[in-house]
């Protein structure tokens, strides 16, 4: 079984989500691990539509998330 290596969305801040998540392909992480607190004050108030939203962006760049503390 291969290792899979995955980055936190907190060392970019600052950085378009977009740009981040790129990056993060660039570089050869596997996946991304998303840190509520970077996107809102609470995880509840970031919306599902921005969850999905998030999701799918790294899983068109082919990489995985990985939310710690919010529910999908």
């Amino acid at each position: 079984m291969a290792i899979r290596f995955a980055i936190c969305n907190e060392v970019f801040q600052g950085w378009r989500v977009e740009d981040a998540f790129a990056f993060i392909r660039e570089v050869g992480y596997d996946g991304v691990e998303i840190a509520p607190f970077t996107l809102a004050e609470r995880a509840e108030q970031i919306t599902q539509k921005e969850r999905k939203r998030l999701r799918q962006l790294a899983e068109r760049l082919g990489r995985r998330s990985i939310w710690r503390s919010c529910r999908l």
